[in-house]
């Protein structure tokens, strides 16, 4: 009985970590089409610093390498395409 409560807990604490991502990648999306650099910059931190086992971060990194370079932030682009690669894991 408490393998199954067990299993139930893990299982909603994943989804509760997955919406939550889903969350800051919706906000990260919204950030890049006004060109708020500063919160692309944040949302984006957040999703790989707090998020980085779900697949948001990795796509949420991309876009967001792909906005600051475009918006002529070169290093910090370069650093989440890094960690893209380096990134391996999901939940």
């Amino acid at each position: 009985m408490s393998g199954i409560v067990g299993f139930n807990g893990w299982n909603s604490y994943v989804q509760n970590r997955s919406e939550s991502a889903a969350g800051i990648y919706a906000q990260l999306r919204k950030a890049v089409e006004a060109d708020s650099v500063d919160s692309v910059a944040q949302l984006s931190t957040e999703l790989t610093e707090d998020f980085a086992a779900t697949p948001y971060s990795a796509s949420g990194a991309l876009i967001a390498a792909a906005h600051q370079f475009s918006s002529g932030e070169v290093e910090s682009a370069r650093k989440l395409l890094n960690w893209v690669l380096a990134s391996d894991s999901v939940e």
